[in-house]
C-alpha cells in the first residue's frame, strides 16, 4: 500500500559535535527525506548546540533542536526523544545514533519494506536497517528470532523481500511506528546505559514480529559495544559505567531467556571479578564494579518479580524542562 504518515528522524547526541554534523547531513541527503529531524543534545559540554547553529545546517529547515542542561544517560535520552516525537504528532520514529551515517536510500528502503509487506502499522513492531562498520563489516548484528510460535511467520518467511525476522536489535537506524510506542509505553530510564535498546526491542518482539531490512544500510562509526571488556579499561569513569552493562545483562537473561543462560551469566560475572585481581591497575576497583553490578542486578530481579521493568509516563521528568532552540522549518515558519 502507498506510504502514509509523518516520519520524525530522531537523534540523541552527547559531546560528538563533528560526528553529529555528519549524521545530520546524511539524514538531510535522503532521497525520500523525513518530515522533520529532532535532535536532543543530552547535556553536552563541548558546545554542540552552538556548533550546529554555526554550521548552517539549521538553514535547511526541518530541524528542531532540544537540549538538556545535564546528561541524563542514553536510556532517559532515548525515552525523551520517543515522547517528543509522539507529542509532535509523528506516526513513525526513525531513530539514529549520532555516530551513524545513513546511505542516501536508507529511509526509502525502510518505507518500501513496510509498504510492500504490510497493510497497517499495527502489524509490525519495528523495521531495522542493516548496520555495517566503517570497513563494511557487519556491526551490531541483530539476533534472529528462531522461536516457533503458532500462527506466526518463521524467521525466513520474508527473505524473498529482503526481510529477516529478528528478536533483539540496537537503536542504530530503527523505524518504529507510533502504535508500538503506545503499546510499550516508555523506555525505563534506570537502565542508564547499556541495554535500553535491548529491552525495548525485546518487548517489541513479544508483541509483534520485527524485521531487519537488508536493502536499508547505515554505517556505524562508533565501536562495537558488545561485551564490555572492563578488565582492559583504564578510565575510572568507564570502569564504573561497566556496572550497568553487567547489571542490565543479568536482567535480560532472567526475563527473556532460559534459566540456564542466567546461571551461565552469573558464573561469567564471578569469573571476570576474579580475573580482575590479575589486572595491571585498579584491580580492586574493577572487581568491585563487577560485583556491585552483579548484586544490584539481583536486587532488581527481586524487586521486579511481577514482570519486565516499566515506568509510566507521569513518573518521568516533564519535557518542559528541555531547552528548545527555535529554528525555521521548510515553509519558513518558526518550528
Amino acid at each position: 500500500m502507498p506510504w502514509t504518515g509523518k516520519i520524525s528522524a530522531s537523534v540523541l547526541t552527547y559531546n560528538r559535535k563533528e560526528m553529529l554534523l555528519r549524521c545530520l547531513r546524511a539524514i538531510l541527503a535522503q532521497v525520500q527525506p523525513a518530515d522533520e529531524i529532532i535532535v536532543l543534545d543530552n547535556g553536552s559540554t563541548d558546545g554542540t548546540c552552538e556548533y550546529v547553529e554555526e554550521s548552517g545546517l539549521l538553514d535547511h529547515g526541518g530541524i528542531v533542536l532540544y537540549r538538556r542542561p545535564r546528561n541524563t544517560g542514553p536510556a532517559a535520552g532515548a525515552d525523551t526523544l520517543f515522547r517528543l516525537a509522539r507529542e509532535r504528532g509523528s506516526d513513525w520514529v526513525w531513530y539514529l545514533e549520532d555516530d551513524s551515517i545513513a546511505d542516501a536510500d536508507a529511509l526509502k528502503e525502510l518505507k518500501i519494506a513496510y509498504s510492500e509487506n504490510f497493510s497497517h502499522p499495527e502489524e509490525v513492531g519495528f523495521l531495522k536497517s542493516l548496520v555495517v562498520s566503517a570497513d563494511g563489516a557487519p556491526h551490531g548484528v541483530p539476533e534472529i528470532d528462531l522461536r516457533a510460535a503458532a500462527g506466526q511467520a518463521s524467521w525466513a518467511a520474508r527473505l524473498g523481500s529482503g526481510l529477516v525476522k529478528v528478536r533483539r536489535a540496537t537503536f542504530v537506524s530503527i523505524l518504529v511506528p507510533r502504535s508500538t510506542l503506545i503499546h510499550l509505553g516508555n523506555i525505563y530510564p534506570d537502565f542508564v546505559s547499556y541495554g535500553e535498546d535491548t529491552d525495548f526491542t525485546f518487548q517489541s518482539t513479544e508483541l509483534l514480529p520485527t524485521y531487519l531490512v537488508g536493502r536499508s544500510k547505515v554505517t556505524h562509526l562508533g565501536p562495537e559495544v558488545g561485551r564490555v571488556k572492563s578488565l582492559l579499561k583504564r578510565d575510572p569513569i568507564v570502569m564504573d559505567m561497566a556496572k550497568y552493562y553487567y547489571r542490565n545483562n543479568l536482567y535480560f537473561r532472567w526475563y527473556y531467556y532460559l534459566f540456564g543462560r542466567t546461571v551461565l551469566y552469573v558464573c561469567k560475572c564471578l569469573y571476570e571479578a576474579l580475573g580482575a585481581l590479575g589486572a595491571e591497575s585498579e584491580l580492586l576497583r574493577r572487581m568491585e564494579a563487577i560485583m556491585r553490578s552483579f548484586l544490584s542486578g539481583l536486587i532488581v530481579l527481586m524487586r521486579r518479580k511481577a514482570g519486565p521493568l516499566h515506568l509510566s509516563a507521569d513518573q518521568h521528568p516533564p519535557t518542559l524542562k528541555l531547552q528548545r532552540k527555535p529554528v525555521s522549518n521548510r515553509h519558513g515558519r518558526a518550528g
